[in-house]
C-alpha cells in the first residue's frame, strides 16, 4: 500500500483517496455531488482520518446470514 502523508489526522484529497482506495477525481466528484465522507473546506480541501473511517463503517453491509433467512423472503415475494 502506498504511504499516506498526514499532518496530525488531516489528509489532503490525494492522500484520502489512497486511504480509501479511490482516485482523487472520485473524491472531487463526490464533493461536487454532495456525496462521500465529510471534509473540511479550504485550500487545500482536507479530510479527517476519523471521518474517513466513519464513512467507511457506514458503507459496510451485513451478510445475509445475519439479516435473517433470504429463502423465506424470496418465497414470500414470489407467492402472489
Amino acid at each position: 500500500m502506498a504511504e499516506v502523508a498526514q499532518r496530525g489526522d488531516l489528509m489532503e484529497t490525494a492522500d484520502a483517496a489512497i486511504y480509501l482506495g479511490k482516485q482523487p477525481r472520485t473524491l472531487e466528484d463526490w464533493r461536487s455531488n454532495g456525496k462521500g465522507p465529510k471534509y473540511l473546506r479550504g485550500k487545500p480541501v482536507r479530510y479527517r482520518k476519523g471521518d474517513l473511517d466513519a464513512w467507511l463503517d457506514g458503507q459496510a453491509i451485513e451478510p445475509a446470514s445475519r439479516m435473517g433467512s433470504r429463502k423465506g423472503a424470496t418465497a414470500a415475494a414470489g407467492a402472489v
